[in-house]
């Protein structure tokens, strides 16, 4: 289903779900709602609808600080990255055991050349 505003550009998208009684729903509708209560995103249903890994990315990395996992979400939407750019940088940075402490450190990797300062690796 696609939602657009009264100058035709298309504000929304979300996938129909034919199911009876089920929701579908897109985490990054609800971010600005979930910062309020960051709590409340580990046992949120958009949380669970989320692709398994980025389930996994949150439980690894996040799962003692939603708030952080959200302004990830937040920025990459804001600067045109999705999931798979997300996961590409964790592919990257497991080789080095390297843990993000901050969503800022996280957020270098996807879209930097090299790994924040705060990375224990020391590459670059």
């Amino acid at each position: 289903i696609r939602v657009y505003d009264t100058k035709h550009k298309k504000v929304a998208e979300h996938e129909r779900s034919y199911s009876t009684g089920s929701w579908t729903l897109d985490i990054n509708h609800y971010i600005n709602t979930l910062m309020r209560k960051p709590g409340a995103l580990d046992g949120s249903v958009a949380l669970r609808q989320m692709p398994a890994k980025m389930q996994e990315l949150f439980r690894v990395h996040f799962a003692d600080n939603g708030r952080d996992f959200l302004k990830l979400l937040k920025y990459s939407g804001e600067h045109g990255y999705d999931y798979k750019d997300i996961l590409d940088a964790v592919k990257r940075i497991r080789p080095c055991a390297w843990r993000p402490r901050c969503p800022d450190c996280f957020q270098e990797i996807p879209y930097g050349q090299r790994f924040p300062e705060c990375c224990d690796c020391g590459e670059e």
